[in-house]
């Protein structure tokens, strides 16, 4: 429905029905309305009609909506709830209250009808109730203007709200009497006149003078007035004095209450009471006197929690306030991290505003879900997304869920739209050629290097070099193995009918293009341009004039001509040459940059042509004139151009960053994402490939990443170590409905674009303000009893009160709960995860290189160690997310970090470097300690063991080094296992096997190796006999040992992740879940949770003693690391795009049975040292689940154990 007016009856936008109408709204009218999915009433006051037209009158109704929500929750104030626009004009969703108003009150004669004594008290307990109401508002610097029985709402138990702040303005001046501080009495807030309700306006409001609170002290003092007389019979407010003073007009009011009044009405502000807490205290005590004890209570305001700020922030948006509306949400979720509302609205505006591509948004939704189980809105609001992004393959089973579980109407109502396909559609997905599984030998065999699309996904062609297999255990170097030449086939594939045709090439091809509609195809080889009339038997036809390698091809609108870019000769600029299709002739030669040109754009109309070079530049081309028109310089290396718009727009995707140009003016207007392989155009929209393998779809005008496309994401994990470029062509089609791409693995993808769905912002369903004070006196009740009960050692009593505050709405990860918790975890044991949210993400500085990129955290989660380009490391203060400090490795003879460890109290760091050496770092003086062994192999590891005693080196020679950090000694050495290498020239032999990850136990006692063929090796104790764990045909990039040296972690290339008993040398786990290969692992303290990193983008976190995957975390690219803190409540993960992203982790916890010892403990028992304290070792043993250890007998236990190693 919509209309500037509703009628009883009406439904509005499918949530509110309209149950009533009061005319009688100053600026606006009031609407009584049910929320049909909340089945709640709540007022709404709309403006009228004639007045928000006025830009006078629009202002003043934002100007009340501004000054309701700044109020706050106050029992007696109306609260406002929220403000959304509704047919584009702000409502105010207000309390309802269900008895009416004073004003029906008097109208209806029910004051005169009551026995006088309990009339009296009834008359008294409104006008305390008011009294405090203002007094709050005065102490938010607004004053009502206009106080009058009309505007005192009341509830059916007989609270009484002050309502209507329609005339009140905010805090202007403030003129401080002698003696007087702001916000208390004697400070008066002047404000415009204006607008007032004669019969209760002050003199100073009718005389137009400077306003203050003590004009809100004469329209209260008129009201009680009326109260006691029946009705205003004095005409207008100044005249009420008379009537005050006429006993017997004013017989009723007790002798007492009527000085009180006398005073009120003072003519001068300044002689008036000064606030109106004095008045309230002055009536209780009358009401004490008069009728006995007052049974009420003074009034607080109620602290404001997620759920009413998240509706604050988005009043504040509707009504202009986009700054201090973004500062509320954060505020909503400093107090609830994973708050469901306040998070989708949050990343909802932050997504519109170009700040966060979608895939961000979708996966810190998608974490916030999976921390409030049950909640169907989880659902809803992640379904929401994916329909404004136009996935609605990913939108329907969260919008089914959804409704299957809430009776809400509007989810059912977008669900029907969604299921008729009026919101987006799924993805169409056509495997061009299917080739079976591949061994490890075969990788790398057979490579993609140029491939193109139609511009209706109908038509592909690729082009591959085929090369044979590499035997295994044969290396490869410039003159290596080789047997049958190589082979360059063309793949043409047709959908409609489906058809391949190859074409075989004599040269590996470097350049192609199909055309927008695939029925002429131009390839460019090291010698030659061709043209073929694709799908037909017709021989390709050679270019004329054609030489060189072509390093980018493109035919021009109705294929009539062919841009080719050729590489020159060093030191000359690269040649563009532009063919006549028909004929083959050269018609253009144009002189291009001197870098390597790799891509080539035609305007629509075919009249410009521009280039991108490595140099960065853009150059532009009349092709009427054969003139170079327009030049633009950016800083990277270019890899796609075009040019739309009308030729007055050109977009280029870089080796940095998508960019827009204004041609007219030759300025960057906007600089979005990341690196950009291959791009397509289509009016403001940009779909671009990039290195990862994913497809997004931008919007030119705003800057905004509308949706990304993921479905070529199986590709990442090849390519990374395959020697192959990433080829994936994409396409908009002319009608802009769907986008299409191409890959290496030739499957053509086809999406359906998004169709403008713009998600509905979500407002929590408001509470009132007892409902917010009853659980707040709750939680400081239970937070009380809880730190009581941790004081007396009771446990089980702590930890049951904290498990009860944690289930009061609101509260569940309150700070302050939060805090206590995490106290308990020394006592307790883990038995569960309750929920996972990410803190904050930090952006590394400088290009990501996925090699050299390493991360450690500090024992107690507050530090991370990360390796950054540029011959420096950081140390991050995860707290804040900023650089605590950045260690400029140059000056002290360092370059970039390949691989480094960190000691539990952040104070050292073992370092190895892409120079080949590994150093001892001080983190505190920023200073290398000494160098750990001679520079060998880049391809190194490092371990630390958790007091900073001893290193694990490898050097990449296949031996693991043990040192000693303080004396800078080796104390011993351990010999990988060989095995034996063909060389294409010369003779085989034995060669020790490359060492991908090592770990050390936190006495250095265990030693283990995750190898690139042999699966994993490790040495325990004082045995040096290697031992092997069995089971891996592919190779393990990540191992991690127990903190107790008797269990490990693995992940490796069969995308597994697995537990093993290192006393047995058996698996007790193997967890599967992940799709690609696990590049990372971490255990934590305790050993009963491992959590991995993989090249499937998540990281996986497992329950070992199940072996169930309890949680995974998404929102990475490719992941190389994940680190758990030794205390277990925070967790970093490191992805290939260079962001590191910290995580707050929440367990479920419980109370061991207090026990003097447990065999568990020996372990740390035999790791304890003489540098340690007996409170470190407690520390230790807490922190592995052992908190229920009474610490006499550990202490006595330790003795011992000191005792026997004297002997």
């Amino acid at each position: 429905m919509t209309g500037a007016s509703w009628r009883v009856g009406d439904e509005i936008e499918g949530l509110y029905r309209v149950t009533r109408v009061h005319l009688h709204g100053g600026m606006g009218l009031v609407y009584r309305v049910r929320h049909l999915g909340w089945d709640v009433d709540l007022a709404v006051k709309s403006p009228r009609p004639a007045l928000f037209r006025h830009p006078v009158g629009r202002e003043g109704f934002l100007a009340e909506a501004r000054t309701w929500i700044s109020l706050g929750l106050h029992p007696h104030l109306c609260s406002c709830f929220y403000v959304r626009a509704v047919d584009g004009i702000p409502r105010i969703f207000a309390e309802y209250a269900a008895g009416g108003s004073l004003r029906d009150l008097l109208d209806q004669g029910r004051l005169r009808d009551m026995e006088p004594e309990r009339a009296l008290g009834f008359r008294l307990d409104l006008a305390i109730q008011v009294a405090w109401g203002l007094e709050h508002a005065h102490r938010r610097g607004v004053v009502h203007q206009d106080v009058k029985p009309a505007n005192i709402l009341l509830d059916e138990d007989g609270t009484a709200k002050v309502t209507d702040f329609g005339l009140s303005k905010s805090r202007a001046i403030l003129a401080v009497e002698e003696g007087a501080a702001e916000g208390r009495a004697g400070v008066s807030v002047a404000v415009t006149a204006g607008g007032y309700t004669p019969a209760y306006a002050s003199p100073e409001q009718v005389a137009g003078r400077p306003l203050g609170r003590r004009t809100d002290v004469w329209s209260y003092a008129v009201t009680v007035l009326e109260m006691f007389v029946g009705a205003a019979t004095w005409g207008e407010g100044p005249n009420a004095p008379a009537t005050l003073a006429d006993r017997d007009t004013a017989a009723a009011v007790p002798d007492r209450l009527a000085r009180l009044l006398g005073r009120c009405l003072r003519h001068e502000p300044s002689q008036r009471p000064a606030t109106m807490a004095g008045i309230a205290e002055e009536l209780i005590d009358l009401h004490e006197h008069a009728v006995g004890p007052y049974p009420r209570t003074a009034p607080a305001e109620a602290a404001l929690r997620a759920d009413e700020l998240n509706n604050h922030a988005l009043s504040r948006l509707d009504l202009g306030e986009d700054t201090h509306a973004e500062q509320t949400l954060r505020e909503a979720l400093r107090i609830d991290p994973t708050h469901l509302e306040a998070t989708f609205n949050s990343l909802t505006l932050r997504w519109r505003r170009g700040e966060i591509t979608d895939e961000t948004a979708v996966a810190t939704m998608s974490v916030a879900r999976t921390a409030a189980p049950g909640r169907w809105e989880g659902a809803y609001l992640l379904g929401q997304l994916h329909l404004e992004r136009g996935d609605l393959d990913a939108a329907l089973p969260l919008l089914r869920e959804a409704a299957a579980a809430d009776g809400e109407p509007e989810v059912g109502a977008v669900l029907r739209q969604a299921e008729a396909g009026t919101l987006g559609d799924g993805l169409q997905e056509h495997v061009l050629t299917r080739r079976g599984a591949r061994t490890r030998e075969e990788r790398g065999t057979e490579w993609m290097t140029a491939a193109s699309l139609s511009t209706d996904g109908r038509v592909a062609m690729t082009a591959r070099v085929i090369r044979d297999p590499v035997p295994r255990n044969v290396r490869t170097y410039l003159f290596g193995y080789r047997r049958q030449p190589d082979r360059y086939p063309l793949h043409l594939f047709s959908l409609s009918p489906t058809d391949l045709r190859v074409v075989e090439s004599e040269e590996a091809v470097t350049a192609l293009d199909l055309g927008d509609d695939g029925r002429l195809a131009a390839w460019g080889t090291g010698t030659a341009v061709r043209v073929w009339e694709a799908g037909t038997d017709r021989p390709a036809r050679v270019m004329t004039g054609s030489r060189g390698q072509a390093s980018a091809l493109r035919l021009g609108p109705g294929r009539s001509l062919l841009a080719g870019a050729v590489v020159a000769p060093t030191g000359e600029p690269n040649p563009i040459l532009v063919w006549d299709v028909a004929s083959g002739r050269t018609v253009l030669e144009l002189t291009g940059p001197f870098d390597r040109i790799r891509s080539l754009a035609f305007s629509a109309d075919g009249s410009l042509l521009a280039s991108g070079a490595d140099d960065g530049t853009v150059q532009v081309w009349d092709l009427r004139t054969g003139r170079y028109v327009r030049g633009l310089t950016g800083p990277d290396r270019l890899n796609a151009v075009a040019i739309g718009n009308g030729a007055r727009t050109a977009v280029t995707g870089g080796h940095e960053a998508l960019r827009v140009w204004d041609l007219d003016t030759g300025e960057c207007r906007h600089v979005l994402g990341e690196a950009v392989e291959e791009l397509w155009l289509h009016d403001a929209l940009v779909l671009t490939a990039t290195r990862g393998g994913d497809m997004r779809l931008w919007d030119t005008t705003d800057g905004r990443c509308l949706r990304t496309f993921e479905g070529h994401r199986d590709e990442r994990a090849r390519l990374l170590f395959a020697n192959e470029s990433l080829h994936m062509p994409v396409r908009i089609d002319p009608e802009g409905r769907r986008a299409h791409s191409v890959s290496n693995n030739e499957t053509v993808r086809s999406w359906g674009l998004p169709r403008g769905h713009r998600a509905p912002l979500r407002v929590c369903r408001p509470r009132p303000h007892a409902r917010v004070r009853q659980l707040d006196d709750r939680l400081r009740t239970l937070l009380a009893a809880s730190e009581s009960a941790a004081a007396e050692g009771d446990l089980p009593r702590a930890l049951s009160s904290l498990s009860e505050a944690r289930t009061l709405p609101g509260y569940e990860r309150d700070a302050s709960v939060v805090v206590a918790w995490r106290r308990l975890l020394t006592g307790t044991e883990r038995v569960g995860l309750r929920a996972v949210w990410q803190a904050r993400s930090i952006t590394l500085p400088g290009e990501a290189t996925f090699w050299y990129q390493d991360v450690a955290v500090s024992g107690d989660g507050r530090h991370a160690l990360s390796t950054t380009p540029g011959h420096t490391m950081v140390l991050w203060d995860l707290d804040t997310g900023r650089a605590a400090r950045t260690f400029a490795l140059a000056e002290h003879g360092g370059d970039d970090v390949s691989c480094l460890a960190m000691t539990v109290d952040a104070s050292h760091a073992v370092v190895g470097h892409a120079s080949r050496d590994v150093r001892l770092w001080d983190l505190r003086t920023g200073t290398p300690v000494r160098d750990l062994g001679e520079p060998n192999s880049s391809w190194m590891s490092v371990g630390v063991d958790r007091a900073g005693r001893t290193a694990l080196v490898h050097n990449g020679d296949g031996v693991l080094r043990l040192w000693d950090l303080a004396e800078g000694s080796r104390l011993r050495a351990f010999r990988g296992p060989s095995r034996t290498a063909h060389y294409a020239e010369g003779p085989s032999r034995r060669e020790l096997e490359q060492v991908n990850a090592v770990s050390v136990s936190a006495d250095g006692r265990v030693v283990m190796a995750a190898l690139q063929y042999s699966g994993v090796v490790y040495w325990a104790g004082d045995v040096r006999r290697r031992r092997a764990l069995e089971g891996y045909a592919d190779r393990v990039d990540a191992v991690q040992v127990s903190a107790d040296g008797r269990f490990a972690v693995t992940g490796g290339w069969d995308a597994t992740v697995r537990y093993w008993d290192l006393a047995t040398g058996r698996c007790l786990r193997l967890m599967a879940g992940h799709t690609h290969p696990v590049l990372g692992v971490d255990l934590t303290a305790d050993g009963r949770f491992a959590f991995s990193a993989g090249m499937d983008e998540a990281v996986r976190i497992w329950d070992v003693t199940t072996g169930h995957c309890v949680h995974v975390l998404e929102g990475h690219t490719v992941l190389k690391r994940v680190r758990v803190s030794e205390d277990g409540t925070r967790a970093v993960s490191l992805g290939g795009d260079g962001t590191l992203r910290v995580w707050e982790i929440d367990w479920d916890v419980a109370v061991p049975e207090p026990a003097d010892w447990d065999e568990r403990a020996q372990p740390y028992l035999d790791q304890h040292h003489d540098g340690e304290t007996f409170e470190d070792l407690l520390i230790r043993l807490r922190r592995a689940g052992l908190g229920g250890l009474r610490p006499e007998g550990v202490h006595q236990r330790l003795l011992r154990h000191r005792a026997r190693r004297r002997r």
